[in-house]
């Protein structure tokens, strides 16, 4: 394996002859196939933000008319919907703000197995007296599975990714897991019964907490949820991205449940 391979020659000459006209047409070649090259990347790069920056405009357009809908509808006093009802308007709209999350999210992170998830908080049924905090999921964007629903549990403001959140005062931070399993060892994550129902669904994830107000104080009205099926998928040059999105569906939720309670008091 150490001896001189069959196509090397036995002696190299002491010059070569160039030709001027062909050593310009190779220099001419490689500069238009360079300039190519960098018209076609920029070309990406271009249109890639401006997707981003469109979907992004799409998520901030939707809240802003949904908010306009909510206030037309307080200031003509009209009567608040039934229980049901209501229920059912938060979960449309917290579907259509995980739609519109996950396609900028797909598009900022190249990924398209990115799926949006939110829960908000609510006070637990089960034990009145103690008026424990439960996080719900109210939306899901259309790429997770729609049984989820059936088998969907609350978790406790005590419990996994709330009670890293409020406990270890990083109500303001980001959350990135490349490994659940490890996570749930130390306490920052809950396996649920959606986790065990649909493992190939989630392997990364991206957590926000949704700071509001809560109609007595500033507090966690819930959290937001970015996932994916690939491993890896999230770094920390996503977090300011996170942020941002993060409050504006923390305000935009903190409009609509003031709303519905400001009807109900009608």
């Amino acid at each position: 394996t150490m001896g001189t391979p069959f196509w090397w020659p036995d002696s190299f000459p002491y010059s070569y002859e160039i030709q001027l006209k062909y050593f310009f047409l190779f220099s001419l070649l490689s500069l238009c196939c360079s300039l190519l090259g960098i018209f076609v990347y920029v070309r990406y790069r271009a249109k890639r933000s401006l997707d981003i920056k469109y979907y992004l405009h799409e998520l901030a357009h939707f809240l802003r008319d949904q908010q306009t809908k909510a206030y037309k509808k307080l200031l003509s006093k009209g009567k608040s919907d039934d229980s049901d009802r209501e229920t059912e308007q938060l979960q449309s709209y917290a579907k259509n703000v995980c739609d519109r999350v996950k396609d900028y999210f797909t598009r900022l992170i190249k990924d398209t197995t990115v799926e949006v998830a939110i829960r908000l908080a609510t006070e637990s049924t089960e034990d009145v007296k103690a008026q424990k905090i439960v996080y719900t999921t109210v939306g899901r964007s259309s790429g997770l599975s729609s049984k989820r629903e059936g088998t969907t549990e609350g978790i406790s403001a005590n419990e996994g990714i709330p009670r890293f959140f409020i406990e270890e005062k990083e109500s303001r931070g980001i959350l990135i897991y490349n490994d659940l399993n490890k996570a749930s060892l130390i306490g920052a994550y809950k396996w649920t019964t959606n986790d065990r129902n649909f493992p190939d669904e989630i392997k990364t994830m991206m957590v926000a907490p949704l700071n509001a107000w809560d109609g007595k104080r500033q507090s966690m009205i819930g959290i937001l949820y970015i996932t994916s099926r690939e491993s890896n998928a999230f770094s920390i040059i996503y977090v300011d991205s996170m942020r941002f999105v993060a409050d504006i569906v923390a305000k935009a939720f903190e409009h609509f449940i003031c709303q519905r309670k400001h009807l109900n008091k009608l």
